[in-house]
Parts: structure tokens; C-alpha cells; sequence
């Protein structure tokens, strides 16, 4: 495995002066090298020597080499621990860090690679990165390397999917170098892995597959990532004033169409010359194409939105001409390029529901909100009623307000409203019946929410669930009886605690740490009694029996192996607690 011809080899080392002219016999048919000692070597004594060979020109793994003696001592052929003569493996990348800009499929990518050579490669030399695996990589337009050191690099050209770097100085030794590439990402997530990166000239590097730093579990598709939309008006007829809020993930290029569709009854007819105001209306040209038949505007980009930057825009339209539900607004786009030299390849993201409805239209006061819901369905425990209220138009002052649970209710040892009380005035509720009134205190406004919260208890058995009726008369506006919307007061649940206890010691007779974790579904009242039974030695004489954490509960007894904590706040349900407790293991075993 050494290019060495067959002669003599110079022996340097320590130990040199024990072989004749610290020289010996290199035989390059054999592999072998041969010198003779000039003096005895005693043993146990360490010897070191060494000398030159030249590698392989090609590439080979590395060999174990032997040892042996003859002459008055033979030694048999022993190996040498390690290896030696391995052509083309130790010129490695010593460091290297590739980190991808994003993982959406389509979309426009900068990734940034840093690498660092275990040796200097010289000038000359071509760094080779393969791997890309991007269909649109062919194209010049769609792939470039940027930010290359000028004192290592004088280029770069991608020939048959292979990106070459000249090297036209030094690409040092455990010296770091920078560069990014930019291309679209491919269509298809089964395309993406890792990159090669190799070198050719007077030191090669061999091809080294390097993953991304940041390596994508999974791979976006081009989406709308805010879609947002809004408008100010309501009434029939009106000129309303629609907001829009997008953000994306991947670049929109010049040339893209936006489309919003759904926008249907709007009373302003079609036109080419819609105007768009707002801080990104210059970015789609100020106007965009409105189809008052299909319910849809369509607009153009004029300039470049880089992925993730915010796009506002705003536009009017009239509302339509008599009551009309709120509209569910989606959002499209599309781009496609048929010239070769397109910097961007066709994209297109599907329909997408934004957040928000518009376009609503109101011709006769109603309830926007009416919806009840509740706090708990166990059986005999307390449970906080809520009603959620919203109109179309102001609720004067004075108005009275009706409720018809529909069924007999139960009194708690609270007040009866939780939530609310400050916006009511003259309250009654009516048990018996379930029937409660109060007068409002104070106007609401138009689409303004009134929340109001009664403290009930459930009855102790299972009954059929309600849904109350309410009714507003004796101010300006007048709405119901109407059904609200939302099933109350079934009681169809059993009170349940999951609870698990874990310990820090099984030692006879030391101190113990006990943690208690228990998860009640449903609320436990301030001052409620928690017994725990079971610990055996707990209140025994000279037992150690503690509450280590007293912020949630205080200590009432400890006696015969039974625990008494008191609830010093109230719990509420479906909420985790951990209550950590100290006690002396019994003397000798017993029942866990």
C-alpha cells in the first residue's frame, strides 16, 4: 500500500543508533521493512522508531502491520496495535454546519452551509455539493450561491445537479468558510435529504454525506398562515369598510393573484377598478377585480412579499339590501410563469377559511349572542350558570329582562349571581317555577356582550337537560321569547376524586415523605374536610405526623392513622394538587 520503491530507509527516533547506520532494508514487492541491531535489547525496555513511506495515489483502506525478530531470540509475527497506509480517508470535514431557511414545500429557500476541512485545500481544487435534489434547480434563474469569501472562492456554476466552487486560493486548515445557497424548494418532501460535499484537485476530499442542522421532521405546504378579516357596519345598505390581514410562509412573487371569495349579496356592482387602500394597496397596484355575481375580488401583485411579512389592505363594498346573515370569507392564490427564465415556479394555495365574518346585514333588531352554559354536571353540587347576551342594536335602560329555566332549581348558600349583578337591577328568581326578571341598570351597546352568572346547586338525580328561554321587553327594542342556545341543568354526573399516593422510603421506622395527588371534576368548596385513612402509625406516640405545604389547606388532626386537612381556598375542578405530608414508618412491617 506505499508508492516507496524498493532501498534503504533512514531510521529516526529515540531509538535510531540500535539498527546499523540507522538505516534498513525497505522491500516494496513485500511490504517489508528489515534492519539489523547493533546492540542487545534488554527486556522489558521500550523501544521507538520511525520512518517515511509515501502513500497509495489511489484510495485504500488501512492495514494492520507485524512484527517479528530472528536470531539468537525468535519472535513470531505479532501485530502492531493501529493501522497504517490508508490512502484518500483522512482528508475529512472537520466541522461543518448546514442550516435550512425553511421546510415548505415550493417555496423559496436560503440555506447556509459552513464548513472546515480536517487540511487546507489548495488552489485549484473544485468543492462539489450534490445532493440538492430540486427539480427546479436546473433552471439559473431559480438556484444562486451567494456571500462566497472571494479570497477562497472565484465561482461557482451547477453542471448536472453537482454545485462547483473554484477554489482560486486556500480553504485552510481548521479554518471555518460561509456561503448561501438559493433555490426553490422541490414540490415533493420525498426529494429532500441530505447534501455531498466533496473536492477534486492536489488534495481531494472524499464525498461526505452532511444532514441539516436543522433537518425538518415534516414539510409545509404553502399556506396562509394569518388570514384575518373584518368590516364596521351592519346596516342595510350601507358602505362598508372590509379589512384584510394576511401573512404567508413562503415568498409571493410579482405576477400572484389573491383571490377573496365568498363576499356574496354585496349591493355594489361588478368592476374592474375596485380601489384598495391600506399600507399594502401599492403592493397589488391599488385597485383589484370585483365580481358582485360570483361574490369574489381578485387582485394582482405588483411587488415582492417575502414570506412571513404582513400584507394589510382594505376595500368597501355596500351591504346587501335587507337582512343577511354574516358571510364566511376564503382566500386562494395562484401564480404560474410559462417563460424559461421565470425566477419563481408555479404556486398555487388552495381556498382557506379566514378568521372573521363580514358583509352581514341587519334590518330588524335580534339577538346576535344567546347561549348558556354551565360549571358543573354532578349530582347535588354547585354549579355557575351563565348567560352570554348580545344585540343587534342598544338595549335601553329600564329594559326587563326574562328568564325561564324551564324546571324547578335549588337554592345555594351563596348569592344568586355570581357575575353580572352590577348591570341588573330589581332582581327576583322565582325557584319554584325557575323563573327569574331584573331590570337593567344601565344601556348596552350594540354588540356588546352582557355576561350573567347565577349560582345554582343540581339537583341529586339525573333529569333531562334544558334549554332556557329568554325575553326582553319595556325598552326601546323588543326581542323574544326566543330559545337560547346551549343544554343546561341535567345533573347527569357523579361526584369523583382520581387521587395516587407515592412515598419516599420503605424503612422501618423513619420519616417518611408522602405525596398525595388528587383531581377532583368538579369544584371543592372553601373549608371542605379532606380524611385521609390508612397510615398506620400516623399519630402514634413519638410518630412524626406533618403537613408540609399549608398554603391550600391547614392541619386539623392527626390521630390513629387518620389525617383531617381543612380546604383553606377553594379547588377548582379538573385542577391537579400535590399535597406533601411527612410520617413515621411503622416499627416493624405492616399492611401497605
Amino acid at each position: 500500500g506505499s508508492q516507496s520503491g524498493d532501498g534503504s530507509l533512514t531510521i529516526v527516533g529515540d531509538s535510531s543508533n540500535l539498527f546499523v547506520n540507522s538505516q534498513g532494508a525497505w522491500s516494496s514487492s513485500y511490504g517489508t521493512l528489515s534492519a539489523s541491531l547493533v546492540q542487545d535489547i534488554n527486556a522489558n525496555t521500550r523501544v521507538k522508531f520511525g520512518f517515511s513511506l509515501k502513500n497509495e495515489g489511489y484510495r485504500i483502506l488501512p492495514r494492520t502491520a507485524f512484527f517479528l525478530a530472528r536470531g539468537n531470540v525468535v519472535i513470531p509475527s505479532t501485530p502492531f496495535v493501529g493501522t497504517v497506509l490508508g490512502s484518500g480517508q483522512l482528508i475529512v470535514w472537520n466541522s461543518w454546519e448546514i442550516t435550512i431557511g425553511n421546510a415548505v414545500l415550493n417555496a423559496k429557500n436560503n440555506v447556509r452551509v459552513r464548513l472546515m476541512p480536517s487540511v487546507s485545500v489548495t488552489k485549484g481544487s473544485v468543492l462539489m455539493i450534490s445532493g440538492i435534489m430540486n427539480r427546479y434547480q436546473a433552471s439559473a434563474a431559480l438556484f444562486s450561491v451567494s456571500s462566497l469569501d472571494p479570497s477562497v472562492f472565484e465561482g461557482w456554476s451547477l453542471e448536472s445537479n453537482v454545485v462547483k466552487l473554484r477554489v482560486n486560493g486556500t480553504l485552510s486548515q481548521y479554518c471555518m468558510t460561509e456561503f448561501n445557497l438559493q433555490f426553490i424548494n422541490g414540490n415533493d418532501s420525498s426529494t429532500f435529504g441530505q447534501y455531498s460535499f466533496s473536492s477534486s484537485g492536489n488534495r481531494s476530499v472524499t464525498a461526505s454525506q452532511l444532514a441539516f442542522r436543522n433537518n425538518p421532521a415534516s414539510w409545509d405546504q404553502a399556506s396562509f398562515t394569518t388570514r384575518k378579516i373584518s368590516d364596521n357596519v351592519t346596516d342595510a345598505l350601507k358602505q362598508n369598510t372590509l379589512t384584510v390581514q394576511l401573512q404567508t410562509n413562503v415568498e409571493l412573487p410579482p405576477g400572484a393573484y389573491l383571490t377573496i371569495s365568498g363576499l356574496v349579496n354585496s349591493s355594489t356592482p361588478s368592476t374592474s377598478a375596485l380601489t384598495l387602500i391600506g399600507a399594502s394597496s401599492a403592493t397589488f397596484g391599488g385597485k383589484g377585480t370585483w365580481s358582485k355575481e360570483d361574490g369574489t375580488l381578485v387582485i394582482r401583485k405588483s411587488g415582492t412579499s417575502y414570506d412571513n411579512d404582513p400584507i394589510y389592505f382594505s376595500f368597501q363594498l355596500l351591504n346587501p339590501s335587507q337582512y343577511d346573515p354574516g358571510k364566511k370569507v376564503y382566500i386562494s392564490l395562484s401564480y404560474t410563469c410559462s417563460s424559461s427564465t421565470c425566477p419563481y415556479p408555479a404556486l398555487n394555495i388552495e381556498p382557506q377559511l379566514m378568521l372573521g365574518s363580514v358583509l352581514e346585514s341587519v334590518d330588524a333588531p335580534r339577538l346576535l349572542t344567546n347561549s348558556f352554559t354551565e360549571s358543573s354536571k354532578v349530582k347535588g353540587l354547585l354549579n355557575i350558570v351563565t348567560l352570554k347576551l348580545a344585540s343587534t342594536v342598544a338595549i335601553s335602560s329600564g329594559s326587563q329582562l326574562k328568564v325561564s329555566f324551564l324546571k324547578s332549581l335549588q337554592k345555594t348558600d351563596l348569592a344568586l349571581l355570581n357575575d353580572g349583578a352590577s348591570f341588573l337591577s330589581s332582581t327576583f328568581m322565582n325557584f319554584s317555577t325557575g323563573e327569574f326578571s331584573a331590570l337593567l341598570s344601565q344601556a348596552l351597546p350594540a354588540k356588546a356582550v352582557l355576561s350573567i352568572s347565577w349560582n345554582l346547586r343540581n339537583s341529586e338525580t339525573s333529569s333531562t337537560a334544558v334549554s332556557p328561554t329568554i325575553e326582553i321587553v319595556g325598552g326601546t327594542s323588543t326581542f323574544g321569547p326566543s330559545s337560547a342556545s346551549g343544554e343546561i341543568l341535567s345533573a347527569s354526573d357523579d361526584f369523583t376524586i382520581s387521587a395516587k399516593i407515592v412515598e419516599s422510603t420503605q424503612v422501618s421506622s423513619v420519616e417518611n415523605n408522602l405525596y398525595l395527588s388528587f383531581n377532583p371534576n368538579h369544584e371543592i368548596p372553601v373549608d371542605s374536610l379532606i380524611t385521609i385513612t390508612g397510615l398506620s402509625n400516623a399519630g402514634s406516640s413519638g410518630a412524626v405526623c406533618l403537613l408540609l405545604d399549608t398554603s391550600l389547606f391547614s392541619w386539623e388532626s392527626c390521630v390513629g392513622g387518620v389525617l383531617k386537612l381543612k380546604a383553606k381556598l377553594a379547588i377548582a375542578n379538573g385542577c391537579s394538587l400535590v399535597i406533601p405530608l411527612k410520617v413515621s414508618n411503622p416499627p416493624k412491617p405492616a399492611s401497605r
